[in-house]
This record gives structure tokens, sequence and C-alpha cells, in this order.
């Protein structure tokens, strides 16, 4: 990614874009003032309103500032250009369109799923408690009834939007997104939200299906193994590249909305070019979300302590040496105990972190705050559904001497 700042003496050969005409309509302009299109544009005539909105949209799809020698060190200690821009143009508004219908769907179905699971955790209880203590009851019964439908949970593992048929086209979207800009940037807020989305589904719907897997024979749980490995492994792998898309297309419109903000003036002298007071870093400093951040990380290592819990389990299944398998089914017990909870609380606080510091910090421009509002508004829901799914995952039923969490 060739996002950077780079500082130097330098004397760049510019294309001069109607050097007076420029001075004349962007001289008087503070950029750090208010967003162009509300302050300064709806005063201008058409033209010069079309003009600055293409040299706002220069400043959002730029990767590579550079600096050169100023000529006035008192009011412009900083002089910044855009050396490099996206190649491409954006795509039709359609494409936009579909993004947003995407990410909605995606949505639906997500809370489809936790109200689903909410719904299955509270009837559970008493179904188990009844299967299991009544007349003839059994723990396998009280484990189908737990279950909340096995095949219901099969078949969601496919579509939630960590699945293997979401999945892709999240990472398309990503990918292509510094094109989607037609009707709403997919850095300023869809981008974001749909990472978010992504770790949601990931930490709350795992991959696996225990009652499933309890209830076979020594061949299909190694089959149930290795498909549980490859779907974790591949979300890993999504989540991976998913958080390098999103710093792809989201640090340069960071950047470039800091050297649009936060600088003093347009100096006149080209398109792109500002004075600044201080140096303009990577990502800029009004909004410091990442992609790549420790959420991230946290979520992946919640996968991974998954999958390192899954073999271990298969190991104890399959190895005869009665030491080993008390050293070993110790480690799984701290792993899915301790640690795997203690990463899980810790990746959901800072998921919530990040979504609430988007809502209230992310770039906005004219009309995109309902956008906004709408998408972070809906992951703080649907992590709140996650906590009362949680909540309802702790009562501790005992049945004849048994302890069976539901």
């Amino acid at each position: 990614m060739e996002t950077f700042v780079w500082q130097g003496k330098i004397n760049p050969v510019i294309e001069m874009m109607n050097g007076q005409y420029l001075r004349l309509q962007y001289a008087d302009y503070n950029p750090g003032e208010t967003t162009p299109s509300s302050a300064f544009v709806n005063h201008q005539p058409a033209a010069a309103k079309e003009t600055m909105e293409n040299i706002t949209k220069t400043f959002f799809r730029c990767i590579k500032w550079q600096v050169e020698e100023t000529t006035d060190p008192v009011n412009c200690p900083y002089h910044y250009f855009c050396a490099s821009s996206y190649q491409g143009g954006d795509y039709p508004p359609a494409i936009d369109i579909l993004v947003l219908l995407f990410t909605a769907t995606l949505y639906l179905v997500t809370l489809v799923f936790t109200v689903q699971e909410i719904v299955w955790k509270s009837t559970s209880t008493n179904s188990s408690t009844t299967a299991a203590a009544g007349e003839g009851g059994d723990r396998h019964r009280a484990i189908r009834y737990n279950s909340g439908g096995s095949g219901s949970r099969r078949s969601r593992r496919y579509w939630i939007p960590s699945g293997p048929i979401a999945l892709p086209f999240i990472l398309l979207s990503l990918a292509k997104g510094y094109r989607i800009n037609t009707l709403s940037p997919l850095a300023e807020c869809i981008g974001p939200a749909l990472f978010q989305l992504l770790q949601i589904s990931a930490l709350a719907f795992p991959n696996d299906d225990d009652d499933d897997y309890n209830m076979e024979g020594n061949f299909n749980k190694w089959k149930y193994d290795l498909k549980y490995i490859l779907f974790e492994l591949s979300t890993v792998s999504g989540i991976l590249h998913a958080s390098l898309f999103l710093d792809y297309i989201i640090l340069p419109y960071y950047t470039g909305y800091d050297a649009l903000m936060s600088s003093t003036s347009f100096s006149g002298e080209c398109a792109s070019c500002v004075c600044r007071t201080e140096v303009l870093e990577v990502g800029g400093k009004l909004v410091s979300y990442r992609g790549w951040s420790i959420s991230m990380f946290s979520v992946v290592g919640v996968l991974c302590l998954r999958t390192i819990s899954r073999l271990l389990m298969l190991f104890l299944s399959h190895y005869d040496d009665e030491v080993h398998k008390a050293t070993v089914s110790a480690m799984v017990k701290i792993l899915q105990v301790v640690i795997k909870p203690a990463l899980e609380t810790m990746s959901w606080m800072l998921i919530s972190k990040d979504t609430i510091y988007l809502m209230k910090n992310s770039p906005e421009s004219d009309g995109s705050a309902p956008l906004r509002l709408a998408a972070y508004g809906c992951a703080c829901f649907l992590i709140f559904l996650h906590v009362l799914t949680k909540l309802q995952s702790r009562r501790i039923v005992r049945v004849r001497g048994a302890i069976i969490i539901t």
C-alpha cells in the first residue's frame, strides 16, 4: 500500500491548474473552519462548486502526500500537496446501492440468528431440566434440547457474515472500496461498519456444533474436527485480509480528511496544495480508528484459541497415554474456562469501544449523519443482544447431581 507521508526538501514540477483562478477562489478559505460543501461551496457559482467538490474528492483519494520547501516559514511552515491518487474512476451508483443492500441484508441475517439464539437459550432451560430430570430422561436428550435445532445451526454458519458464502463478498467490497464513492464513500461509514459486523459474527457464532459432535462416532468426530478447523482458519484469514483492505481505503480517506480540516489554508499553488502548522501523519490525527488494530487481533486470538482447543480435544480422543491425557485435559480446561472467556470478553469490549467511537468521530459529509448513526447503531444493538445471550447461557441447572450449563 502506497499510503505514506514523505518529508524532505524537493522542487517538484507541478501542473498548475490556473493558479490565478485558484488563488482568487480558495486563498481566503480556511479548510479547518467547516466542511467545504456546507460553508464554502454553497456560496460559490456552480463552476466553483463543482471544482471544489473535485478537489475534496482528490483529498480523499490521495494515497501519497509530499511536503515541499516552503517560501513562507512563518505562515506556511509545512506545504503539502497530493502527489498520487487512486487510479480508476468511481463505480456507478448501482454498485453503491448493491453494497448498501448487501450490508443491510447481512445485518438482518445476523439479527435473526441472534434473536433465535436468545429464544433457544431461554426455552432450552426448562426443556433440558424436564428431559434430564424426568422419568427416563438422559443427558443426551438434554443436550439435544439445548442445541435448539442442530440442523438450523449447521445451516446458520453458512449464511452469517463470517461464513463461507458472505465472507468472499465482504472481501470483494472492501478490496474495491476505493471506487465505491458515488453515493457515499465506503471509507466514510459502510466499510468500517461492514468490518464490525464481520467481527461480531465471528465472535457470536462459533463454527462448531458440539451437540452433534458429542452424539457421533469416532469417524464422524474426525470429520467434524476437520470441518471445524477449516471453517475457523478461513474465518481468521478472511478477517486478516478484511482489515488490510479496510485500512487500504480508510487511511487515505482519514489522511485527506485531516489535510482538509486541519490545514490553515490553501496556498493556491495547486488544487491540493495546503499550508499546515504541523506534520501530516498517515491516517491523520482526527480519526484514530484502524482495521489492523488490537480489536482485530483479539478476535483472531479467540478464533485461534477455539481451534487449538478443538485440536487438543482431538488429541484426547485418540491418545491412550493416561499421563499425557491428564496434562492435555488440564490445558483444555484452562483454555476453555479461563483464557478463552477472558479474551472473548475483552474482544467484545474493544469492539463496543470502536463502534461507539466511530459513531461519534467518523468523518461526516452532507446527509451522511443518518446513515452513520444507523450503521453503528445497528452494530451496538447486535452487541447488546449478544450480552443478553451470554446472560442466558450463564444459567446453571442442577439435574440429579450433574450441572448442565444451558
